[in-house]
């Protein structure tokens, strides 16, 4: 059995790890992947690189290209990143040739947009596809109860995992990384997002709270962790918060976020309180808790349900959550039990055997 993996976006995004984390676990399944990527720097075997820049020209010409691989291609099933305007054309083309299509829906995408443009071609994929796909799966609990009321029933949930042997505490990492930053002596306080449009819209409230932490510790620094098409608009808010201590790392090489993280003191997270953030599990809270971080901030939906209890919840505002902060600074706060926890419900290990049933849903066994 041949599986064509289609993701849009490229690395900059979140859902790019889930995917080619799929990509990695049908693998071990013993089945034949072709993985395409937008602007993927992976030159292995079966593994498709799709030009596409961040203008309407680039999407629409990424787009394209990804039409034809889904209309010529030989494969079995198509399995899609999203459903999104950019992976539409995909799904056309594989519904043409009567394709088995499993759809990987991480949240309501039109939330996140940034043009009422976006937001309504997005919302109308969202209301629409959903109907046209032979299977879904999702991350969200909170996403499939939704969907179940339009009468959409061929829905599962399928967690979010991570490389847990990536991101696990190493005091020897924590040592080199302190070092050579000068953060020896320092609070490094760490924020893990995209520099998307949906990525950055919790920013402002993170960075209006490190403000406050800062004016009461001087030596307190933020890690910033991400990239994206947003990166000037974040360099803008830090800015006008006036937040001058401060690093930025970029998310291409994953053994250097793991680096920084373990370096880091703590890590934070706030999720607005409305329907994008209910439907999601945040991945930088999987990756806080995997590194036995103490993590300190406002979560609600869906992360609050499965992990609220191994953090430090404030108040929905910047001044509760720099409260926590600076408390967090004096005394530390991890959890027991935290990283096994997501060891043994979300680590990438237990992947192959939730697709595994999903197929088998889906109307397609292994080998």
């Amino acid at each position: 059995m041949r599986i064509l993996l289609v993701n849009p976006l490229d690395y900059r995004y979140g859902t790019t790890y889930r995917a080619r984390m799929f990509a990695e676990s049908f693998k071990r399944l013993g089945l034949d992947v072709d993985y395409v990527e937008a602007n993927s720097s992976d030159n292995s075997e079966n593994a498709i690189s799709v030009k596409q820049g961040d203008n309407i020209i680039g999407y629409f010409s990424g787009s394209l290209r990804r039409s034809l691989l889904c209309f010529f291609r030989k494969y079995d099933i198509l399995f899609i990143e999203n459903f999104t305007p950019l992976s539409l054309s995909s799904l056309i083309a594989a519904k043409l040739r009567m394709k088995t299509i499993i759809v990987d829906w991480d949240a309501f995408e039109f939330i996140f947009q940034k043009t009422f443009l976006r937001k309504i071609l997005t919302f109308l994929t969202e209301l629409i596809c959903p109907y046209c796909v032979d299977y879904i799966i999702s991350p969200s609990q909170h996403l499939i109860d939704s969907v179940k009321k339009r009468g959409i029933h061929k829905i599962s949930q399928v967690p979010h995992f991570i490389n847990t042997s990536l991101f696990r505490p190493e005091e020897s990492s924590r040592v080199k990384i302190r070092e050579k930053m000068s953060w020896e002596g320092k609070r490094v306080i760490c924020y893990l997002c995209a520099f998307n449009p949906g990525g950055i819209r919790d920013l402002r409230i993170i960075l209006e709270a490190m403000k406050l932490v800062i004016s009461r510790i001087q030596d307190a620094c933020l890690l910033l962790i991400g990239e994206g098409s947003c990166e000037n608009e974040v360099i803008k808010l830090l800015d006008q918060h006036a937040i001058k201590n401060y690093h930025i790392l970029g998310i291409k090489q994953q053994n250097l976020v793991a680096e920084y993280i373990n370096a880091a003191d703590m890590g934070i997270i706030y999720l607005q309180n409305d329907l994008g953030s209910a439907m999601r599990t945040s991945i930088k809270l999987l990756v806080y808790l995997s590194m036995n971080k103490p993590v300190i901030g406002y979560i609600t939906g869906e992360s609050r349900d499965a992990l609220g209890r191994f953090i430090v919840s404030c108040e929905a505002n910047p001044e509760s959550l720099a409260e926590r902060i600076i408390e967090a600074a004096n005394s530390g706060c991890v959890f027991e039990g935290a990283r096994d926890y997501i060891v043994k419900n979300y680590s990438f290990e237990a992947a192959p055997d939730f697709l595994r049933e999903i197929l088998k849903k889906a109307g397609k066994k292994c080998a």
